[in-house]
């Protein structure tokens, strides 16, 4: 399993996953500050694995 980050997508700047006070996860991009929704730990998933698989499955940039 891949547990990397793309760079994002609209600026190419450096992602970092967040854990949230609830334990819940997002992913934000450091240089714009684009984020994913908070995603949380049910049935379905981890919420570090949903966030990550979001932002990782969006589309790609213009740049590559």
């Amino acid at each position: 399993m891949n547990d990397k980050l793309k760079p994002c997508p609209f600026c190419g700047g450096e992602p970092i996953m967040v854990k949230t006070r609830k334990c819940g996860r997002y992913v934000l991009c450091l240089t714009c500050e684009v984020q994913t929704a908070e995603y949380e730990t049910d049935y379905s998933g981890s919420a570090y694995d949903k966030a990550r698989s979001v932002w990782n499955s969006r589309a790609e940039s213009l740049t590559d």
